[in-house]
């Protein structure tokens, strides 16, 4: 695969943002889980009570760990979708990395914990210390979130003026 500058893309960048906006948004409903302690309050992955979109019952800590879960599959649906742009149209070899990454990393964000929420509906919670699970959904979030903003940062204007001077190589 060959590396080569890449032309400015409007949308593409404001779509980076976006979702590095969305990033920082599952960033607060998250930190509102455990503030409230409402860490596991719905005992199903990924569904809420058996059903994927119908409402769970807004009561105690499964208003703020439902949210978590909705903004957070919808930020995790727009990485897809900007990673496969990028994969598509941007020509830069590291900024497919990133994409790829961000997919990757917000997959197995996705599958790790829905493997842990299956042990602990099975009974393994007594097992497994929650603050395991918190822990590397946290350490996962924090290798995403460096990815979303590296995305948002590397599909600038400046950026790619830059990458367009230096022929594709960085400085």
């Amino acid at each position: 695969m060959k590396c080569a500058a890449t032309t400015f893309n409007a949308w593409h960048h404001r779509t980076a943002v976006f979702i590095a906006f969305a990033t920082f948004v599952v960033i607060v409903a998250g930190a509102l889980v455990t503030s409230e302690g409402a860490g596991l309050s719905v005992p199903d992955w990924p569904m809420s009570y058996g059903h994927l979109l119908k409402l769970p019952p807004w009561v105690g800590g499964i208003v703020y760990e439902h949210s978590h879960r909705m903004i957070a599959w919808f930020t995790g649906f727009c990485t897809m979708v900007i990673g496969i742009w990028t994969w598509l149209v941007d020509k830069r070899c590291w900024m497919k990395g990133l994409a790829f990454g961000a997919i990757a990393t917000r997959r197995f964000s996705v599958s790790q914990l829905r493997s842990l929420c299956s042990l602990v509906a099975n009974g393994w919670r007594r097992i497994l210390n929650p603050w395991l699970i918190m822990v590397s959904q946290n350490y996962l979030c924090c290798v995403f979130v460096r990815l979303s903003f590296s995305m948002f940062s590397s599909s600038s204007a400046q950026c790619s003026a830059i990458m367009e001077c230096t022929g594709g190589h960085t400085l």
